[in-house]
């Protein structure tokens, strides 16, 4: 995951003023803009899962799932949405685990979002990185480093790779814990993966 510039203070000199907002800082490193894109573009599978899910628990028409589902903003209205409607098609134990799958993907949600709500910028003393600064009322804070994050072509293909995960972590949940009824097995196959997230 991405390290706050503050951790870079000791390896480079860095100052305020070396950090560019403004003139096009994705530009500066396409390369990493497409990643980027791509860990942006990445949540669509999320989504598409969920509303698949959505779509499951309602045991009803997808299309239409999709248009209630996706017409709420936000993953807490989402996730409100999907706990609703598995309070009464999951049982027990397995409902917990569905909670904390939610959980998980709250927060892989909010890891991606800062990458569209933030702004943008870069920096000639990490030539190899973006950087994502914290909006403030009077435009971008380039003072506070805690602040400001660092981001690698790998931080960008961990947020990849984490969307695809949970896009098939909603997949196999209706698999197994929904289909097949094997909550045994959907259990420890989620929380094998919840405690690894």
């Amino acid at each position: 995951m991405p390290r706050t510039l503050s951790h870079y203070c000791a390896l480079t000199d860095i100052q305020p003023d070396d950090i560019n907002t403004y003139e096009r800082p994705l530009a500066q490193n396409p390369e990493l803009a497409m990643q980027a894109l791509e860990a942006v573009a990445s949540w669509q599978r999320v989504e598409q899962s969920m509303v698949h899910l959505y779509a499951f628990l309602l045991k009803g028409n997808d299309h239409r799932a999709a248009a209630s589902f996706m017409a709420l903003k936000g993953i807490d209205a989402q996730s409100s949405l999907l706990l609703a409607a598995a309070k009464d098609a999951i049982p027990g134990k397995r409902l917990l685990n569905f909670m904390k799958l939610l959980n998980v993907t709250r927060k892989s949600k909010l890891r991606r979002d800062r990458l569209v709500d933030w702004s943008w910028a870069h920096s000639e003393a990490l030539p190899d990185a973006l950087l994502l600064c914290k909006p403030t009322i009077d435009g971008v804070e380039t003072e506070n480093f805690d602040d400001i994050y660092v981001y690698h072509e790998d931080d960008f293909r961990q947020i990849i790779a984490d969307s695809a995960r949970l896009a098939k972590l909603f997949k196999e949940y209706i698999r197994i814990a929904l289909v097949e009824g094997d909550a045994s097995e959907a259990n420890e196959w989620l929380f094998s993966w919840l405690d690894r997230a």
